[in-house]
C-alpha cells in the first residue's frame, strides 16, 4: 500500500505546495492537500482530522505566512497531540524560527537548493515511513495494566496530572455512565455502547477503570445470567497500522493473557473465519468478549479493509455474542456516515454522552486532593473552581492545580493571589477553549454565540439539548458552561 503524506501549508505558499505535491507523487507517494481533496459542502474540520489520521507522515511548509496561520497551527496541533504523527518541516526561507512544538534535530532547507531539498525530503520520508509501517505494535505495552501502587506525596500538587488519564485506583465520578454500561452487559442480552465526549472529558479514564477495575466488581462478576466477560482494551492511537491483521493480533494477545487460551494462531491474524469461530466458542460457554476501542474515530478513518472486520463484529454484536464499547468525540452515527464504511456498524450502539460534573461530584475530587496534602480547603476556593471550570473535568483539575500551587508557594491567600491564579488559568485554558470552539463548526459557533447575545439566530430545542448534554452550554441552556469560555468567545467575535 502506498504511503500517505499530508501536506500542511499557508495559502500564500500554494505554489510551493503544488511543487512539493507533484514531486511526492512522482516518487509514488499518495498526498493529501486541502485544495485537491476538499469539495464544496464538506465538513472541513472533520475531513482534515481524518486526513491527518490516515497519513503516515505530515509535511509542513514553514514560511513567515505559515508561522502566522491559524489553520497550519491547528493542523500541527492535531497531528502532534492527537494523531501522534511524525512531522517533517520544510524551510522555505532563511532565518525562520521553528515553533517549539516541531523542533527537530534536522529539517529540510528548501531555500538553499530546491532539488537538493526534494532529495533530502525523499530520504527523510523513507526513514519515517519505514519506521511507521514496519515496526510491529508493542502488544505488551498496550495491554498490560500499569498496576503501580498509588503513593500520595504531600509535597506534590495532587492535581498536576490534569489532561492525562487517571489511574484506575483513583478514578472518581461517572457513576451514572458506569451503571448504564453495567446494565448493557448484564441485561437480558449483551449490548454495545458508544461513549461520546469532548476532548479531555474523561473518556479514556472511564474505559481504563471499566476494563481494569470495574470489570472485577461484583456488579459485573455476579450477574444474574452468570456471564463471564473477557475485556480487551485497545487505544487506536497506539496501533501504528490499523488493519484486520493488526487488530486481530491485539484481540488474540488480550484473550490469551486473560484465559491462557490461544483463540487462533498468529498466522491466522486477519482470518475473519477464525475470529468468528472463537466468538462462537466463547459464547457457547457463556463467555463474552467485550471489545473496548479508545479513540475509535481513528479506526473509522482507515482504508475500507476494516469494513469487513466491523461487519463481522456488528453481526456478532447484533446477535448478542459480543459487546463493543467505543469512545469518540462525536456521535458514532455521524462518524460512520462520514467514513468509508459500508457496514451499518453504527446501528448496534446505544450512546452515552459524558458531560460536566455536578458540583457535589467534582467537590469530592478537590476535597480528596487537599486532604491528602494537608492543605485547608475553604468555600472561597470551591466557588472559584466552580466559576473557572463549570464542572468540566479537565478544567476542575486545572483550576485545582493553580489554587493549590499558589497556596504552596505563597502560603496565604488574598485578592492579588486570586487574580494571579485567574490569569494563569485563562492563559493555560485558552488552547482548550480554542479546540472546543473550532470543533463546533460554523453553525455550532453561531448557535453558541446566539446564547451570548450575538446575532439574531434562534437555536432549536434539539440543538440546545445536545449542546447541554455535551457540556458546552450550562444546565439550563442560558449560557456557556463557564465564565472564562464566555470571555474567550467574546474575544473571538470581536
Amino acid at each position: 500500500m502506498s504511503s500517505e503524506i499530508f501536506v500542511s501549508y499557508s495559502r500564500d505558499d500554494v505554489q510551493a505546495a503544488r511543487l512539493v505535491v507533484a514531486y511526492l507523487k512522482s516518487k509514488g507517494f499518495n498526498t493529501w492537500r486541502d485544495q485537491d481533496q476538499l469539495r464544496g459542502g464538506t465538513n472541513w474540520d472533520r475531513e482534515l482530522e481524518n486526513a491527518i489520521l490516515r497519513a503516515d507522515v505530515v509535511v509542513v511548509l514553514i514560511s513567515a505566512s505559515s508561522l502566522n496561520s491559524e489553520m497550519v497551527r491547528n493542523e500541527l496541533a492535531w497531528a502532534i497531540e492527537e494523531a501522534k504523527k511524525p512531522i517533517i518541516p520544510l524551510m522555505l526561507a532563511q532565518g525562520l524560527r521553528l515553533p517549539i512544538t516541531i523542533k527537530r534535530k534536522q529539517w529540510v532547507e528548501m531555500w538553499r537548493d530546491w532539488d537538493a531539498g526534494c532529495a533530502e525530503l525523499y530520504e527523510a520520508l523513507q526513514d519515517e515511513v519505514r519506521t511507521v509501517q514496519h515496526q510491529p505494535p508493542d502488544f505488551d505495552e498496550i495491554f498490560i495494566p500499569q498496576k503501580l501502587m498509588v503513593v500520595y506525596d504531600p509535597k506534590r500538587n495532587p492535581f498536576s496530572d490534569f489532561g492525562t488519564a487517571v489511574h484506575e485506583d483513583v478514578f472518581m465520578g461517572q457513576t451514572r455512565a458506569l451503571r448504564r454500561l453495567r446494565d448493557r452487559l448484564t441485561g437480558v442480552s449483551v449490548s454495545s455502547t458508544a461513549i461520546i465526549g469532548e476532548r479531555r472529558m474523561g473518556k479514556t479514564s472511564l474505559l481504563n477503570y471499566l476494563v481494569y477495575k470495574y470489570a472485577h466488581h461484583d456488579d459485573i462478576r455476579n450477574n444474574v445470567n452468570q456471564r463471564q466477560f473477557i475485556f480487551i482494551y485497545m487505544d487506536m492511537m497506539d496501533v501504528r497500522t490499523p488493519n484486520i491483521a493488526s487488530v486481530m493480533a491485539i484481540f488474540r494477545e488480550g484473550i490469551q493473557r486473560q484465559t491462557n487460551i490461544q483463540p487462533w494462531s498468529a498466522d491466522d491474524d486477519g482470518n475473519l473465519e477464525r475470529f468468528s469461530t472463537a466468538i462462537n466458542h466463547f459464547h457457547a460457554k457463556n463467555q463474552y468478549l467485550v471489545l473496548c476501542f479508545d479513540e475509535f474515530e481513528r479506526a473509522l478513518a482507515q482504508d475500507i479493509e476494516l469494513d469487513l472486520l466491523f461487519e463481522t463484529m456488528r453481526s456478532a454484536a447484533s446477535n448478542g455474542k459480543i459487546a463493543i464499547i467505543t469512545s469518540t468525540y462525536e456521535s458514532i452515527d455521524i462518524l460512520v456516515k462520514g467514513s468509508r464504511l459500508t457496514s451499518p456498524f453504527h446501528n448496534i450502539f446505544t450512546e452515552i454522552t459524558l458531560s460536566n460534573w455536578a458540583r457535589k461530584d467534582w467537590q469530592k475530587l478537590i476535597e480528596r486532593g487537599f486532604a491528602q496534602t494537608g492543605k485547608l480547603l475553604t468555600p472561597d476556593y470551591l466557588d472559584l473552581i466552580d466559576m473557572l471550570s463549570g464542572g468540566n473535568p479537565y478544567l476542575v483539575n486545572m483550576s485545582g492545580y493553580y489554587i493549590w500551587d499558589a497556596l504552596d508557594v505563597e502560603g496565604d491567600w488574598d485578592a492579588d493571589i486570586q487574580n494571579a491564579v485567574i490569569r494563569e488559568f485563562r492563559a493555560d485554558s485558552r488552547k482548550y477553549f480554542s479546540m472546543i470552539w473550532s470543533r463546533l463548526g460554523d453553525d455550532g459557533r453561531k448557535d453558541v454565540a446566539s446564547v451570548l447575545g450575538y446575532g439574531n439566530r434562534t437555536m432549536s430545542q434539539a440543538i440546545s439539548e445536545r449542546l447541554i448534554a455535551r457540556g458546552i452550554l450550562n444546565a439550563d441552556g442560558t449560557g456557556v458552561f463557564c465564565q472564562p469560555f464566555a470571555d474567550f468567545i467574546r474575544g473571538e467575535l470581536k
